[in-house]
């Protein structure tokens, strides 16, 4: 299994920007959607992640997206096993994932069609 190099675009930027690993980037998902394009398809293996930290660094989860059989997401310290998306991502190879957070849920579209509207636990 490999991770995929991907591109990363803040609403509040006009060109996509290379990922660097191991950086952090500081950005509020309730403020600030986070948007991640890839070229993978569904069982082909490959996965897509970021890490979630507190203001004061401190480590929260992983959201973490695999191309599976059928595309699924995974969330550390909140499911032990993966979540199917309400709605399978298109056929389409080229993906433009786009990550929101409220108070209450995480939401994860793609290409513009929400797939997860996952409620956090109380």
């Amino acid at each position: 299994m490999r991770c995929l190099l991907f591109l990363v675009l803040l609403f509040t930027t006009e060109a996509w920007s290379p990922v660097v690993r191991n950086t952090f980037v500081p950005i509020d998902l309730e403020s600030t959607p986070l948007q991640i394009k890839t070229n993978s398809a569904a069982g082909s293996g490959e996965w897509i992640y970021f890490d979630v930290y507190t203001a004061d660094a401190q480590y929260i989860a992983r959201v973490q997206v695999r191309f599976e059989s059928q595309i699924r997401c995974y969330i550390s310290s909140c499911t032990s096993g993966g979540t199917n998306f309400t709605v399978q991502p298109g056929d389409e190879v080229e993906k433009t994932w786009t990550f929101r957070k409220t108070t209450t849920v995480l939401i994860i579209e793609c290409n513009g069609v929400e797939v997860l509207n996952y409620k956090f636990s109380d």
